[in-house]
């Protein structure tokens, strides 16, 4: 059977959004899994021309900060995702991390709080229509454990395959086995001109893709693990 192809995270930077929009085309005519769009750049706007662009492909924010929106507007523009693309969205969120603290001009509380919280609320939204499954980032145990009790799904950023076994053992066993309990990992990746650039932006963490390289994933050539490339070990297996 052919390998089945992954879920591809998707950046689109000022200048290049309509390109953007032709590359959720393509990835959605080579049948990857999915599209995520982490929280550069506007991905609730993001996810709504994915909606319309695309038509049969999942698509995600990976992640959606609960502090850059109130609720009640993140419950508006989710319901409008969900029913334009057909229930195609998944609401991805998470408490983001200093830097884009600062950038929203927000004081954050206690993690697993702030995310019962917001959850508990997003979810009262009725009056908008029907909301989409909400996924939630996890990074340790207990906010795992609370995917599995407030959410319908968890994603792992960059999660080392070395530890996944013992960082699910945190989801009761219904969930693990549950098909309909989303569980992802969204490994970094970043396609750019400028290479020094992207470089900078990863910190040398995950993959990078020049312009010239991205076919070659469309056609779902995997890239090599890190420490083939000549870099540091990288137990979290390749970029896929």
């Amino acid at each position: 059977m052919p390998a089945t192809l992954p879920a591809l995270n998707l950046i689109a930077e000022p200048g290049r959004r309509r390109a953007t929009l032709d590359t959720a085309r393509e990835i959605e005519r080579r049948g990857f899994a999915g599209i995520s769009v982490s929280s550069s750049f506007g991905n609730m706007s993001q996810s709504v021309g994915l909606a319309l662009a695309t038509e049969r492909i999942p698509f995600a924010t990976a992640i959606a900060p609960i502090y850059a929106q109130s609720v009640d507007e993140f419950a508006q523009n989710s319901a409008y995702l969900h029913e334009v693309s057909g229930g195609r969205f998944q609401f991805g969120i998470g408490i983001a991390h200093a830097p884009a603290y600062v950038r929203m001009e927000v004081k954050p509380g206690k993690p697993l709080g702030d995310v019962r919280a917001f959850v508990e609320k997003f979810k009262s939204h009725t009056e908008y229509g029907p909301l989409p499954p909400v996924i939630l980032a996890t990074l340790r145990k207990r906010m795992i454990a609370l995917s599995a009790e407030i959410a319908e799904g968890l994603v792992f950023a960059n999660g080392s395959r070395a530890h996944m076994t013992e960082s699910l053992g945190a989801l009761p066993a219904a969930k693990r086995g549950d098909p309909d309990f989303f569980i992802g990992n969204r490994i970094r990746t970043c396609i750019s001109d400028d290479v020094d650039e992207a470089k900078a932006v990863l910190q040398d963490d995950g993959a990078l893709l020049g312009d010239a390289e991205l076919p070659k994933l469309l056609e779902g050539s995997w890239l090599p693990r890190r420490d083939e490339r000549g870099g540091s070990g990288d137990r979290r297996g390749t970029h896929r």
